[in-house]
């Protein structure tokens, strides 16, 4: 499988797998759980932690949903139970967290799903996820915000935990290959360009520097994530102009709603250096002769890494069912 097939890729997938993105999960300050299991999640701006138990002293701002934002999952589907279960984390489809609710679920919006009007997911997905911090007069303007990925298998239709021995990994490859984001631009030629690259899942945000819309409970601060499943190697790694890119590339200049411009190349080279030092993240059974620290090493061993991300996407793809992205506001 190469580069040129990227419409065979995604039929492949569609037909091997169901890799479903079932929610957004919102949660709060602190997250505790290992590699195969969930913990417990609060909504707090200051906890007090022990073993799988937190007790929230501070509660200075709420999360909700609204119109896309609101899960388009039944209350009794198996995803939507299952995340209720306490010891999955106690997650509820309610719109807003409170003193007594503190995560709550939301919708992972997919704009280019393998089947149409689904959710269904595989290379060549993007969409976004989103948010609402609702501020409760405290003052405080600045947040701090971590994303996990929680990869989930099936027994039955049922989501059920990854199997130990390959959840880490599986955790690491989807890190690399589900791509997170803070901007992007208008879409382009069927795609878009992408840039603000989160890239070890946390970032800040300042409601000083976005516009509220004020609602029955408050003003509420939106807070936009931007994901892309890229289909190949190449359309992260090459740029438009490469006779070997056939199908959109992640990254190209555009300006952003700033009015600021945004350098592709930039953002290529700040993905290309972290493949180079974490290329376990992104490969899979790779060739041993592949030499990251060789100039352009990405078009030099092109066939070899096109192959082992191909492999990685497989790899995930017959293993992993639901994808839940856990989103930590402190």
């Amino acid at each position: 499988m190469n580069d040129n097939n990227a419409k065979t890729k995604r039929e492949f997938f569609g037909r091997l797998l169901l890799l479903v993105v079932t929610a957004l999960v919102l949660a709060l300050s602190v997250a505790l759980y290992a590699a195969s299991t969930f913990g417990w999640f609060a909504k707090t701006f200051s906890v007090e932690g022990s073993e799988m138990n937190v007790k929230a002293k501070d509660d200075f701002f709420d999360l909700a949903v609204t119109g896309d934002q609101v899960s388009p999952y039944a209350s009794d589907a198996a995803i939507v139970r299952y995340l209720a279960l306490s010891e999955n984390g106690g997650f509820l489809k309610l719109p807003s967290t409170d003193n007594s609710h503190q995560a709550i679920i939301c919708h992972m919006t997919n704009e280019n799903p393998h089947i149409p009007d689904s959710d269904e997911m595989a290379p060549g997905a993007y969409g976004k996820l989103s948010f609402d911090i609702v501020p409760k007069g405290s003052g405080r303007t600045s947040f701090n915000i971590s994303i996990d990925m929680l990869p989930l298998a099936s027994v039955g239709g049922t989501p059920a935990p990854l199997d130990a021995a390959i959840a880490d990994e599986l955790t690491d490859l989807i890190s690399g290959h589900i791509l997170l984001y803070l901007d992007r631009s208008a879409a382009v030629n069927g795609g878009y360009y992408y840039s603000e690259r989160i890239t070890d899942g946390t970032f800040v945000f300042d409601t000083s520097e976005h516009t509220a819309v004020t609602m029955a409970d408050g003003d509420h601060y939106t807070v936009d994530v931007y994901w892309i499943w890229p289909a190949t190697f190449g359309q992260v790694a090459l740029d438009g102009s490469n006779p070997k890119l056939h199908n959109h590339a992640v990254y190209g200049d555009y300006t952003n709603a700033g009015g600021d411009p945004v350098d592709g190349d930039a953002e290529r080279a700040e993905i290309l250096e972290s493949i180079a030092n974490e290329h376990g993240k992104f490969f899979k059974s790779l060739n041993p002769g592949v030499n990251f620290s060789r100039t352009a090493y990405e078009d030099y061993f092109f066939v070899e890494l096109t192959d082992s991300y191909n492999l990685a996407d497989q790899f995930i793809g017959e293993r992993v069912q639901f994808l839940v992205a856990a989103i930590n506001v402190d």
